[in-house]
C-alpha cells in the first residue's frame, strides 16, 4: 500500500496509523504534517490553506487536469474537518471562465466540494482571462462580477468563504474580495485554497 499523496512504500503492519482521519485516505506520516491547517494574511482578509504548493503540486494537476478522483479525496477530511470548526454565511468558488470550463469540462474545485458533500454557491462569473503567470505584474485586479441574483443575499451577510486551488499572487482573491466589498463593505471576507506558492 502506498501513501496516496507521496507514493511512497506504506508498512502493511502500520495500515491503521495511517488511516488518515478515518476517512479511508491512507497518508504517511510525513503527509500528514505536511496537509495541515496554515493561515495567514492577504491584505485585510484570513487566508486559510493546507500546503505548500511544491508538495502538492503533482496531486492538484492530477485532479485538475486528469478529475482524479482517488486524488481529489485527500483533501475530502481536511476540508470537512475545517468546516467543523469554521461557519459562514456563504461559501463560493473562484469562478471558471467558460472558455476554459467548456475545454475541460469541469470545475476540479468544485468537484472537490461535491465529494465532501460541502454546499457552495456560484456567485461569480468572469469573461475570458489569461492564466495567472502570463499576466503582466502591472495588473492590481481582474475583472470580476457578481450575479444579480447573489446581491441581496450577500447584502444582507455577515461572513463569506472564497475557495481556490491555489494561491500565487494573491490578484485573483483580492479582486473577489473587492466585488464583494463594493455590496456590503462590512462583510468579512476569508479565503482557503488547496496550497499556496512560497513567496518569490
Amino acid at each position: 500500500m502506498k501513501c496516496l499523496f507521496c507514493q511512497q512504500n506504506l508498512k502493511e503492519k502500520m495500515n491503521f496509523l495511517y488511516l488518515f482521519k478515518n476517512n479511508n485516505t491512507f497518508l504517511c506520516e510525513k503527509c500528514q504534517y505536511n496537509l495541515k491547517l496554515k493561515k495567514t494574511k492577504i491584505g485585510n482578509f484570513t487566508h486559510f490553506y493546507f500546503s505548500d504548493y511544491q508538495k502538492s503540486k503533482k496531486i492538484i494537476y492530477k485532479i485538475k487536469y486528469t478529475l482524479d478522483v482517488e486524488k481529489a479525496k485527500i483533501f475530502q477530511s481536511l476540508l470537512n474537518n475545517f468546516f467543523k470548526k469554521n461557519n459562514y454565511d456563504i461559501i463560493t468558488v473562484c469562478p471558471t471562465n467558460k472558455t476554459r470550463l467548456a475545454i475541460r469540462g469541469f470545475n476540479h474545485v468544485e468537484i472537490i466540494l461535491d465529494i465532501c458533500k460541502i454546499h457552495y454557491q456560484n456567485i461569480f462569473y468572469q469573461k475570458y482571462r489569461e492564466k495567472r503567470a502570463t499576466m503582466t505584474k502591472k495588473r492590481t485586479y481582474d475583472d470580476f462580477f457578481i450575479f444579480e441574483k447573489y446581491k441581496e443575499l450577500i447584502a444582507k451577510s455577515h461572513s463569506i468563504l472564497i475557495i481556490d486551488d491555489i494561491l500565487t499572487s494573491g490578484k485573483t482573491l483580492l479582486s473577489l474580495a473587492r466585488e464583494v466589498k463594493k455590496i456590503n463593505n462590512n462583510i468579512e471576507i476569508s479565503f482557503l485554497t488547496l496550497a499556496k506558492t512560497a513567496p518569490k
